[in-house]
């Protein structure tokens, strides 16, 4: 159920709270009292749509009784039935002119998009009740709604009037209620203002100083929303959600392992929260942990899609492809129009060398409209580089970005698979637009730079760009080795050698090894002169990866400079 109608229902159900109770003499008419009776069973029952029944019978017996109207709409509204609820609304009330009823009503026509109907029932029963606070309310909220400014706090003073300046907890109470308000209308510098007037009052109330703190979360002054959210923890120590939030802002800031510590101590009090679980892996996830951040979520006791995935993408930094294949099919099946399990899965397939697989799998996305058509040209894009067929690659990435001009993922795909086509001019003009749209996209970032590095071109563009990723995800071997390889192509074989022995720890972490830095690893021993250890190096590339023909060559060659046979 959504947010809007759920709203819809509390304030319905608050508005009928004078009436839960519905009265009804026998005497006055036996067949509707019968029918009313056998509703209140059915009701005790939990049969639903008996109860309606029971109730449009007693009407029927007895169309004048505006009770057995109220119960009806009231029960109506109890079950999400707005459509009916409002048909009988319309009858009722004009039958019965009854203020609750047409307050209700008006609340239906505003959560329904009929704003103007709303509108002229509020001001009608506020004409006839000046000091009726819910038809305030309303008149605000639809003013709010309609980004009237004025108007709307001009009823927002008519709140605050109803309530004696002596009565300072139900004013924090309005204050707080006319913050939110504005809050949902986005008109933040309103609703601070109207927090802040709450805060005065009470100063030692977490849920204001949480409440605050999202408002500055919410505008990016993340110091400030860090500060509110201490002090709403130190006032509401057990509350987890303050937790996430707090972590949530220390990440923001790069204070990640404050941002740990904090996700830490909520684990502490509860063990299997899930938002702090799930983002305390993720955080280790960002900086290239992969073996902790999947100890932390392996044994989490409930598995909706989400951790499903996160387990998945846990387990590919690992190398476990099997258990990472299984865990994102688990993801599909319970969330079939996920993209990001989809896009997962397929490079899992992609890993294996399972073209058919993956072409399979978005075969049927296709044909059941699972995803949208921009996404799948760019999964079919990604399953065609993968097999090397890069020129049917760029037909379907091209397709993708004229669907969708400024996303970044199929610009960043797009000038990878140009790459591999050997069109390198084309590679740099879309991995650039990639990361002009999204400066944060590590990948792309440290793909360009390595470009440079791989053909000795750019090389302080290269750096600053790998630099930038690396910023983004510290702890990424794949990233570390780019920047040592930028080191080797300037002629800078010390920083060289300590950036890809920082790379093979950070891989060695996670349980990973890979050919290429070795071979790296292996070229800047060489450099150095250490014949030996370059050896050694090429040797462990190629039991990684036995196709390597050009270091297979460079051990032939070596062997013949040390004269071995």
């Amino acid at each position: 159920m959504n947010r809007v109608v759920k709203y819809c229902i509390f304030s319905l159900i608050f508005l009928f709270s004078c009436f839960q109770y519905v009265h009804c003499k026998p005497n006055e008419n036996y067949c509707a009292y019968s029918h009313f009776l056998n509703a209140e069973l059915e009701r005790l029952k939990g049969n639903n749509e008996k109860v309606i029944q029971e109730y449009e019978e007693a009407i029927k017996c007895d169309p004048s009784s505006f009770y057995l109207r109220k119960g009806l709409i009231t029960f109506l509204i109890s079950q999400n039935q707005i459509e009916p609820a409002k048909t009988l609304l319309e009858e009722t009330t004009k039958k019965f002119p009854d203020k609750d009823l047409e307050l209700v009503l008006a609340h239906i026509y505003k959560n329904g998009g009929r704003q103007h109907h709303a509108m002229r029932i509020a001001k009608k029963v506020l004409k006839q009740d000046p000091e009726n606070q819910r038809a305030n309310y309303l008149l605000f909220t639809l003013f709010l709604g309609s980004k009237k400014w004025e108007e709307a706090e001009k009823y927002a003073q008519k709140l605050i009037e109803f309530i004696g300046a002596e009565e300072k907890e139900n004013l924090k109470n309005i204050y707080v209620l006319i913050g939110m308000e504005y809050a949902r209308a986005e008109n933040f510098d309103e609703g601070f203002k109207y927090f802040k007037k709450a805060q005065a009052i009470s100063p030692d109330n977490p849920e204001i100083h949480m409440a605050l703190g999202t408002f500055y979360e919410n505008d990016g002054k993340f110091e400030e929303a860090s500060k509110e959210y201490e002090k709403a923890l130190s006032l509401s120590p057990f509350s987890l959600v303050l937790y996430y939030r707090l972590g949530e802002v220390y990440s923001q800031l790069g204070r990640t392992d404050e941002a740990i510590s904090i996700y830490e101590k909520a684990l502490q009090l509860n063990n299997i929260d899930y938002l702090s679980s799930t983002n305390l892996a993720r955080i280790y996830y960002k900086e290239g942990n992969y073996q902790k951040g999947f100890e932390i979520l392996k044994d989490y006791p409930i598995k909706d899609f989400y951790l499903y995935y996160l387990l998945g993408t846990f387990l590919v930094r690992l190398d476990r492809l099997d258990e990472a294949r299984e865990n994102i099919k688990k993801s599909i099946q319970l969330a079939p129009k996920s993209y990001a399990s989809y896009l997962l899965l397929i490079n899992i397939y992609g890993e294996e060398d399972r073209k058919d697989e993956a072409l399979a799998l978005l075969n049927n996305a296709s044909e059941k409209a699972l995803l949208s058509e921009d996404k799948l040209y760019l999964l079919f894009g990604i399953v065609y580089s993968q097999s090397k067929d890069y020129k049917k690659s760029i037909d379907y990435l091209r397709k993708a970005n004229n669907l969708t001009p400024d996303d970044d993922m199929i610009l960043f795909q797009l000038g990878a698979s140009y790459e591999r086509n050997k069109d390198w001019f084309r590679a740099v003009y879309y991995l650039k637009k990639a990361i002009k749209l999204n400066p944060e996209n590590a990948e792309a970032l440290n793909y360009l730079g390595y470009m440079f590095a791989e053909k000795g071109t750019n090389l302080n563009e290269a750096a600053i760009l790998i630099e930038r990723a690396l910023q983004i995800q510290p702890r990424n071997g794949y990233f570390v080795d780019s920047l040592g390889w930028v080191y080797y192509q300037k002629g800078f074989f010390d920083e060289a050698l300590k950036e890809l022995n920082k790379a093979i720890e950070f891989l060695k972490e996670d349980g990973e090894d890979d050919p290429i830095i070795r071979e790296h690893l292996g070229d800047v021993y060489y450099k150095q002169g250490n014949l030996l250890e370059a050896k050694e190096q090429w040797k462990v590339s190629i039991s990684l990866d036995s196709a390597r023909e050009e270091v297979r060559k460079k051990l032939e060659d070596l062997k013949i400079e040390l004269g071995e046979k």
